[in-house]
């Protein structure tokens, strides 16, 4: 999957919504407490961090000093500057190149900072077209259903603490043939197969997506629903 053509794309449609009439200073539904100019900022904030690990040698953490928030009137032109910095960044560095993160072991490879990148701008361009009305699915459905995978891979495993009862949750993306099992006890692991099933929420890869990030979404829960609720709640998302 060429995720850097992803985050060109969707950062590409985060630009567009920033600049639609009212955009910036109105609130972004499916983040409480954000205007749209907060989404702007956060987005180019993050964009701009990994700009510098990615074009930082080594496996240490990068020098990095804060950026200064732009008036909110100059966010649009500020973020179109950053997004582009990030592509280039990830085109011009190999892909097995090692880098810090914040991950697993400290250390993984830039196609994987890139791969979480697409997935923060697919989800984000979400959000700011969502100021406006409804906004586009997370598609294709290989892409979505990438997002449950790394999003389990990433907030989940070896992060959070379970203290449900033991046994595994099946997520199910019903348009991509694929589905995972999380292990729950005594913190979430995706493992390959399991002897019993708590629940199973299935829906099309786009909408499990929204739904692992916590954004309204059409899914089908079966079995324990509370196991589902305390799922979908575990993830540290502030």
């Amino acid at each position: 999957m060429d995720f850097a053509s992803v985050i060109e794309e969707q950062s590409a449609a985060l630009a567009e919504a920033f600049r639609q009439p009212g955009a910036l200073a109105a609130t972004v539904p499916a983040c409480p407490g954000w205007s749209g100019a907060d989404l702007a900022w956060h987005i180019g904030e993050v964009q701009s961090f990994w700009t510098v690990v990615v074009r930082t040698p080594g496996t240490e953490p990068p020098a990095y000093r804060d950026r200064v928030r732009p008036p909110d009137a100059d966010l649009p032109d500020w973020y179109d500057e950053v997004r582009a910095d990030l592509v280039k960044a990830f085109r011009e560095t190999p892909p097995d190149e090692l880098r810090w993160t914040w991950w697993g072991s400290g250390v993984d490879t830039a196609l994987e900072l890139c791969r979480r990148q697409a997935h923060e701008a697919l989800v984000h361009r979400w959000d700011a077209q969502s100021i406006q009305g409804t906004p586009e699915p997370l598609t294709p459905p290989g892409l979505a259903a990438d997002g449950v995978r790394e999003f389990c891979e990433r907030m989940l495993v070896g992060r959070a603490e379970w203290s449900g009862p033991p046994g595994v949750v099946r997520l199910a993306a019903s348009d991509a043939g694929t589905d995972w099992l999380v292990r729950l006890d005594p913190r979430p692991a995706l493992v390959e197969s399991a002897d019993a099933v708590l629940a199973t929420v299935t829906a099309p890869a786009a909408e499990l997506d929204l739904w692992v990030w916590r954004r309204p979404a059409r899914v089908r829960v079966e079995g324990d629903e509370a196991v589902v609720a305390a799922f979908h709640a575990l993830a540290d998302l502030d």
